[in-house]
């Protein structure tokens, strides 16, 4: 159970260093309590990030990144590479893969720090068919703080 006291004269200040599963946590609290569906309350949408250029990510208060959601969403890419011919190989020859799903004839991977050119280059290389997606802010924020 969690209990919040406001320091005298922040009542209207944001609360901080607060995760994001926390947030969610009181979204959903906050919105049972008001009687209303528990997606009544709701954490920001891409629709209100681009109003919001800036993300600081902070736990066990360290700050872990501080810079636009532009740059975070360029720097990780959710890939999923499907084979055109047989299976894929064993070892997928992909610079920096945070994670990893497969099956024999294809992947979907989360690759930090590669550019789409690289990306459909390696692919291209091992004959398979790619598609490159943004990785979702929730994603990219679960992978920092892990």
């Amino acid at each position: 159970m969690y209990f919040y006291a406001p320091v005298p004269g922040y009542e209207n200040h944001p609360v901080i260093f607060v995760s994001y599963i926390d947030a969610l946590a009181f979204c959903q609290w906050r919105s049972i309590s008001a009687e209303m569906p528990t997606d009544f309350f709701r954490l920001p949408t891409e629709d209100l990030e681009k109003g919001i250029d800036h993300a600081v990510i902070m736990r066990a208060g360290r700050i872990l990144r501080d810079c636009s959601f532009d740059e975070l969403k360029e720097e990780f890419c959710l890939v999923r590479v499907t084979a055109l011919g047989g299976e894929l190989p064993s070892e997928l020859p992909f610079a920096d893969v945070v994670e990893q799903q497969r099956t024999n004839g294809q992947a979907v991977i989360t690759v930090k720090n590669s550019s789409p050119e690289q990306i459909e280059q390696t692919a291209e290389n091992m004959n398979c068919r790619v598609e490159i997606q943004t990785l979702p802010l929730e994603d990219i924020y679960r992978i920092v703080v892990s």
